[in-house]
C-alpha cells in the first residue's frame, strides 16, 4: 500500500511539473514574438509592429521599397561655329582703249593716186571701176590704213588682217601694200571693182 502511494505521488509530481515547464516556455515564446523585428532585403526595408490587443495581438508588415535616384548631369557641349572670313579680292580691271589712228586727207589722195595707177596701168580697169573702188573702200574703212572692227583691217579691210601679209610684211602701217593686196583680192574673186561694189550694194559686204 505504501509503494503504490508512493508511486502515484510521483507520477502527480511529475506531471505537475510538466505543466509548469510548459507553461513557462509558452510564455518565453509570447515574449520574444512580441518583438519589433525590422530587416532589410536588398532594397526593401521591412518593419513588422505588433499591436496588442485585448482579444489578439495582431501584426502588421510594412514593406517600403527603397530606390536609389541615380542623377544623370547631361553635359552638353554646345557647338563653337567659326565664321569664315572671306577675304574678296579686289580686281581692278584695267581697259585698255583701242585708239584708231586715222589716216590724214593728203595720205589719202596720194593713196588713191596709187590705187589708180594700179587699176589703169596694171590691171587694165575703167575710169569707172576706179570710181567704184574709191566708193567701196570709203564704205569699209573711209581709206583708212589703221581702220578695224569685226576681225577686219586695213583700206580693204581683210578678215583676219594678216591675209595681207603676203604683200608685205608692213601690212598693218603701209596703205599701199593694203590697196596691192586688195586690188589681187578683187580681181580674183569680182575681176573688177564695179562687179565688187555691186556685190556690196547687195550684201552689204564683199
Amino acid at each position: 500500500m505504501k509503494t503504490r502511494s508512493v508511486v502515484i505521488a510521483m507520477l502527480l509530481l511529475a506531471i505537475f511539473g510538466g505543466i509548469l515547464e510548459y507553461n513557462y516556455l509558452e510564455k518565453k515564446v509570447e515574449k520574444n514574438n512580441d518583438t519589433n523585428i525590422v530587416s532589410s532585403i536588398e532594397g526593401f526595408d521591412v518593419k513588422v509592429k505588433t499591436s496588442k490587443t485585448k482579444k489578439s495581438k495582431k501584426k502588421k508588415v510594412s514593406v517600403k521599397k527603397t530606390t536609389k535616384k541615380k542623377t544623370i548631369k547631361k553635359t552638353t557641349k554646345k557647338k563653337t561655329t567659326k565664321k569664315k572670313v572671306v577675304k574678296k579680292k579686289v580686281v581692278k580691271k584695267t581697259t585698255k582703249k583701242k585708239t584708231t589712228k586715222r589716216t590724214s586727207n593728203a595720205q589719202i589722195a596720194e593713196l588713191q593716186a596709187y590705187a589708180k595707177d594700179l587699176v589703169i596701168n596694171h590691171f587694165g580697169w575703167t575710169e569707172g571701176d576706179f570710181q567704184a573702188l574709191v566708193k567701196l573702200w570709203y564704205r569699209e574703212s573711209g581709206w583708212n590704213v589703221y581702220a578695224y572692227g569685226n576681225g577686219c583691217y586695213g583700206i580693204p579691210q581683210a578678215k583676219p588682217g594678216n591675209k595681207m601679209s603676203s604683200a608685205g610684211k608692213d601690212w598693218k602701217t603701209n596703205g599701199k601694200t593694203q590697196i596691192r593686196w586688195g586690188l589681187n583680192y578683187i580681181a580674183g574673186r569680182y575681176k573688177n571693182p564695179t562687179k565688187a561694189l555691186k556685190h556690196s550694194d547687195r550684201y552689204h559686204w564683199y
